[in-house]
């Protein structure tokens, strides 16, 4: 679908730099909203795939009646006694209200049969964690 003044509109974030090169960042329908702020999911992703020992990470937004959604973060690592490492990692390189409210961690990620992380499913493991 294009827009009235001929962009293609494609559910992709980005921006342009000063040198007019484009980088893309996410997708709309991925972004999170929590208390009015659009946060983009990659951002935190790249963060925690910084920290040591992290293997695979997928950031969502899970609803939340206090702020519209919060943040939860899921990883593979090879260490099951990183989290609180992990959580100070994030706190030291995120704004505050980035920072994810669910860290939890999986044995493995569930997947499409295109090889893509089945976002579906993890949003449900997600909820039945945290039931």
């Amino acid at each position: 679908m294009y827009t009235k003044d001929n962009w293609l509109r494609t559910g992709d974030a980005g921006y342009l730099d000063e040198n007019s090169y484009l980088f893309l960042t996410g997708r709309f329908k991925e972004m999170i909203i929590k208390n009015g702020e659009n946060i983009c999911p990659s951002e935190i992703e790249n963060i925690i795939l910084n920290f040591h020992g992290i293997q695979q990470v997928k950031v969502l937004g899970i609803c939340d009646d206090f702020s519209g959604e919060a943040i939860a973060a899921v990883y593979r690592s090879k260490s099951a006694k990183i989290e609180q490492e992990l959580i100070e990692f994030v706190k030291q390189h995120l704004a505050d209200y980035k920072v994810p409210k669910y860290f939890i961690r999986l044995e493995d990620f569930p997947a499409l049969e295109n090889g893509k992380i089945d976002t579906k499913k993890i949003k449900q493991i997600i909820l039945n964690k945290l039931m």
